[in-house]
């Protein structure tokens, strides 16, 4: 199987080469593969191949379907070793392409499996299968194509999935006792989902825990400028709990049990 990594820069471990950039086509065949790959071997029809490609465009081909032939053969015979494999590795249906699942080894998969593991998992193997799949998301689905319209929606899909993984994660670690790389979690979180309350507020009880209340505070009133700004609403009382428990002194342990229980 081809290790494939689409969070990031779009690469594929190829026999023994690691393809990306302009090793995987200019920009339409390109777009092609990226097409195909997060169809995640479910069919494609060329039209709506076509429609991706060249909908807009102010010179499109006479002939789609004999462009994306083209285009298709090209991919073919970069991703495969011999000819006999090529119409293995992305197959034609009944006026669409797909890729074979049997011959990819997909990021977007292992790091979905590990959620749903993680998900059913004690909390020592959690902490571990979530480790693994923040370690595979380090960046945006096709970062390298960041205004691609076909990958818009899992982008956003996994950003969603990316920082809540950061957000268990980081639940975790407060619970244990491993402040500071709970804190880096949360803010990982937010990375990724800006206006992700839970990633605040588990911020907000990493600093009171470490000592550091003012930055709590700050953390607090950015969150509602943002919030303002962004979506034109204000935190949620469950943010300004917290904070109001931080201004009064309350002792961080109860805190972060009042907190870190919900995520149980």
């Amino acid at each position: 199987m081809m290790p494939v990594q689409m969070f990031g820069v779009l690469s594929i471990e190829c026999h023994g080469a690691v393809l990306q950039g302009r090793d995987l086509g200019a920009a339409k065949r390109r777009a092609v593969l990226e097409l195909l790959l997060l169809a995640r071997g479910r069919p494609v029809t060329k039209d709506a191949l076509a429609h991706a490609l060249w909908d807009g465009h102010p010179n499109p081909p006479r002939d789609a379907n004999r462009t994306l032939e083209q285009y298709v053969c090209w991919l073919r015979a970069r991703l495969s070793a011999h000819r006999d494999e090529a119409r293995v590795v992305i197959v034609t249906g009944t006026n669409s392409y797909r890729l074979n699942p049997e011959h990819f080894d997909i990021d977007l998969d292992r790091f979905d499996r590990l959620l749903i593991e993680a998900e059913q998992a004690p909390p020592v193997l959690r902490r571990e299968l979530l480790q693994q799949a923040v370690d595979l998301a380090r960046g945006d689905v096709l970062e390298d194509a960041p205004f691609a319209p076909w990958a818009e929606a899992d982008r956003y899909l996994y950003r969603d999935r990316i920082a809540r993984s950061h957000v268990w994660l980081s639940g975790d670690l407060l619970a244990d006792g491993d402040v500071r790389a709970a804190l880096r979690h949360a803010e990982e979180a937010q990375r990724f989902a800006p206006h992700c309350e839970y990633a605040v507020r588990l911020q907000m009880v990493a600093y009171h825990a470490l000592g550091l209340s003012d930055m709590a505070r700050s953390t607090f009133h950015r969150c509602r400028i943002e919030l303002a700004q962004g979506l034109g609403v204000d935190p949620t009382s469950a943010t300004v709990d917290i904070a109001s428990a931080i201004d009064a002194g309350a002792p961080a342990a109860e805190l972060i049990v009042s907190l870190t229980s919900a995520l149980v």
